[in-house]
């Protein structure tokens, strides 16, 4: 899942950066967003990422901004994963991870820092280890399907009802799908897919 958490730009005042490769860029008119820096130039400009930027040759008002968005990112993560939301919390774990090199040596000690490496890359600790949280989907009898970690039974139903209900919105003979719709409500009354299934057959039927 690549998202963005934040998108944002914000215009800068004059001030010189220095690049990790010795280069110093002098700055016309810029602006910055979650990825780094824009610096205008006659020729059009560049995108300097925060990993190619020296950070302390960076404002302090910036530095220390980025520094409170990152603490941000890690303790919304931690919140999540420790509420077992696991898979939304790691894409915060990644953002964090990213530009921990705005953190302190002291924001480092943090227990929500802690193994951030390894939560980054979607890991949890089960069991006194770290596993991969898709195996330890998988080996609890779940399947990855539509977006979704499903049971075995949901799995099932999902397979069928995902390519008919998706199948039905593009077409313009809805009478051709309302009864398969039918078969499978009858087929698994306990499916997650009940209430659209329904909602859906009702707007089909409207259709017509």
């Amino acid at each position: 899942m690549k998202k963005s958490i934040f998108i944002f730009f914000i215009c800068l005042s004059l001030f010189a950066i220095e690049l990790r490769n010795g280069k110093k860029v002098l700055d016309g008119e810029s602006s910055y967003d979650k990825r780094g820096v824009f610096i205008k130039s006659p020729s059009g400009g560049k995108h300097y990422k925060w990993n190619e930027i020296k950070i302390n040759s960076l404002p302090v008002n910036i530095r220390n901004e980025q520094r409170h968005l990152v603490l941000n990112y890690l303790y919304k993560a931690d919140h999540l994963y420790t509420s077992g939301r696991y898979q939304t919390a790691a894409p915060y774990y990644r953002e964090a991870f990213r530009k921990s090199f705005f953190l302190t040596p002291l924001d480092k000690t943090l227990a929500v820092y802690k193994d951030i490496s390894k939560k980054a890359k979607s890991y949890i600790y089960k069991d006194e280890k770290w596993l991969k949280y898709s195996s330890w989907m998988h080996a609890r009898g779940f399947k990855y399907y539509h977006g979704k970690w499903r049971s075995a039974d949901d799995y099932k139903a999902a397979r069928q009802f995902v390519p008919i209900i998706s199948a039905s919105l593009k077409s313009s003979k809805p009478e051709l799908y309302i009864k398969r719709l039918g078969i499978l409500l009858e087929k698994y009354p306990e499916s997650n897919f009940q209430k659209i299934t329904i909602q859906l057959t009702q707007d089909l039927e409207n259709f017509q």
